[in-house]
């Protein structure tokens, strides 16, 4: 196996990992993420906290949805080719 490649599937690797972590702690880092972002205000509604909290969620789901998909593709693609 040659250099480019072990660096190919680290990376992929790396990928991968940080893909499936976003998706496992989405919830929390989204909640954190809105509460950070409204403080600034000086008054907001419960509503809006509530519906920034779900788009920032679904967004870092979304984001490690991606880069767990392009780790699993590029290391599948990596265990291909011999």
């Amino acid at each position: 196996m040659s250099i480019p490649q072990i660096v190919q599937k680290g990376l992929a690797l790396i990928l991968g990992i940080t893909g499936w972590y976003l998706i496992r702690e989405s919830s929390i880092m989204g909640r954190e993420a809105a509460f950070v972002y409204i403080s600034g205000f000086n008054s907001f509604d419960t509503t809006e906290y509530l519906r920034l909290m779900d788009n920032f969620i679904f967004s870092y789901q979304l984001i490690g949805g991606i880069l767990l998909g392009i780790g699993l593709l590029y290391l599948l693609k990596g265990l291909d080719q011999k």
